[in-house]
């Protein structure tokens, strides 16, 4: 008798991301997003899912096998992702944020203005003064990731407007 296995979504995520840290390679994740050709909305979920199932270690690890692909899938994860390792690695985070900000693909600056916002949402005072640096930065776009990721924030801290 032949056993079939089905997964969930999640779990084929999980399967996913288990493969890219156990063999170190990011591909195994992003291969499948792109060959699926997903757009911010599945992008968004795979995030979460992440979020939810993994610890902070490994979230930090698989954001740096993303960062080494150097494609812009993996560089959108790492703008959802990033955020949780900056307790662990505050210096790099921060080092990375610029980098994205200043991104050729405007997309991936978008992106990069969902980072600012989350690391103003969790740790906002700690994160306060590096982001006056970025509003005085000489780059144009370090200052728009800034600004945009503000309006973010200040969006959802209205009462009965997203997060309160």
């Amino acid at each position: 008798m032949m056993k079939i296995a089905y997964l969930t979504v999640d779990d084929f995520i999980i399967e996913l991301v288990n493969k890219s840290l156990e063999k170190s390679d990011s591909s195994h994740l992003t291969d499948f997003i792109i060959t699926n050709k997903f757009k911010t909305r599945e992008i968004n979920k795979i995030i979460r899912i992440i979020l939810k199932n993994f610890s902070k270690e490994d979230i930090c690890l698989l954001s740096n096998l993303l960062l080494k692909d150097k494609n812009d899938i993996s560089k959108d994860l790492v703008c959802g992702l990033m955020w949780v390792c900056y307790t662990i690695h505050k210096s790099y985070v921060l080092d990375v944020l610029i980098k994205l900000s200043d991104d050729e693909d405007w997309g991936i600056r978008e992106s990069a203005a969902w980072l600012v916002y989350y690391l103003l949402k969790n740790y906002y005072e700690d994160f306060k003064p590096f982001l006056k640096k970025m509003v005085e930065s000489e780059s144009p776009n370090v200052r728009r990731a800034a600004a945009v990721g503000i309006m973010r924030f200040a969006k959802h801290r209205i009462p009965g407007k997203g997060i309160t």
